[in-house]
């Protein structure tokens, strides 16, 4: 299982390895990291990815096990 972070607060947990984050304000800086976590432990914290939004559009977070990479997807 995923849990994910966005500016230290909790946005998600489960076992999906992607999601849509929204709410974002536009033209600032944004900190995503995550960590996985079973019912007997939990791993380390992720780096942490921060990234600067466009003006407008959606940010598509893609992870695995330990790094985080994000995709952007403008909408107009």
């Amino acid at each position: 299982m995923f849990v994910s972070f966005l500016d230290e607060q909790l946005i998600y947990t489960g076992p999906k390895t992607s999601f849509a984050a929204g709410g974002l304000k536009p033209v600032s800086v944004h900190s995503f990291y995550l960590r996985t976590k079973t019912e007997d432990d939990e791993s380390p914290y992720s780096k942490i990815v921060s990234i600067s939004t466009p003006e407008s559009g959606t940010v598509l977070v893609v992870h695995d096990d330990t790094e985080l990479q994000t995709i952007w997807t403008i909408l107009f």
